[in-house]
């Protein structure tokens, strides 16, 4: 595939990516307000990694798609180097999304609740567009090892910010769904610092594996400049 044909599949992708991640966050907002769902309100759905992390990867497609039909256009020599680095960050907690729930929210609350209706958009289908979407397409050489690291800075603040919730609700040796809606406290309140660890090691192997096949992919088929 030529360079122009990966810069039109990579704007069709992303913008497919960018523009149903907010169908679905406006199918959420919907539900939230007039249904009876999970959700209490509009500003309850920003709480979730997953809803974040979709809404962060969806500005960022969106983004890539304009600057990859910019660029087609010839209107701009190359797509900056900051986009890349925000497509792996964004790549990398959609990944994150998609890992967690396979492994421990789909055991947990039950794979057909975590991948029906508006969940298998933002825990499957579009985590999915996201890493094709690196891997393939929207492939670089402008992220350094050490820029890999800033994929860690969406998962690391909500971390914080959670377990920070986590420690100022503690009722009774526990804490209360409202303030630990992924039930990382059911095996102990040491259980969130533990999971929340093993969650950042792996939120930067993810970062740093897309990185390096990203870089691989495009060593392979390095696109004419």
């Amino acid at each position: 595939m030529n360079t122009k044909n990966k810069l039109v599949a990579s704007a069709a992708i992303n913008f497919i990516n960018g523009a149903l991640s907010f169908i679905v966050l406006v199918w959420l907002i919907i539900e939230a307000n007039v249904a009876v769902t999970e959700f209490t309100s509009t500003a309850d759905i920003f709480k979730y990694f997953t809803v974040q992390s979709n809404v962060i990867s969806g500005a960022v497609s969106i983004a890539f798609a304009v600057y990859a039909v910019m660029l087609i256009k010839g209107k701009i020599g190359e797509i900056p180097g900051f986009l890349y680095i925000l497509r792996l960050l964004a790549t990398t907690s959609v990944s994150l999304t998609m890992i967690t729930v396979l492994v421990y929210l789909g055991p947990l609350f039950g794979y057909v609740f975590m991948l029906s209706r508006y969940n298998f958009f933002y825990h499957l289908l579009l985590p999915l567009l996201a890493i094709v979407s690196f891997l393939f397409f929207d492939i670089t050489d402008k992220i350094s090892f050490k820029q890999t690291f800033i994929a860690l800075s969406h998962f690391g603040v909500y971390a914080i910010v959670y377990l920070s919730l986590v420690l100022t609700h503690i009722e009774d040796g526990a804490v209360p769904a409202a303030y630990d809606w992924y039930s990382f406290t059911y095996l102990g309140i040491n259980a969130a610092f533990i999971i929340a660890a093993v969650l950042l090691v792996v939120t930067y192997a993810i970062a740093f594996g897309l990185w390096k096949v990203n870089a691989i992919v495009y060593k392979k088929q390095k696109p004419a400049v």
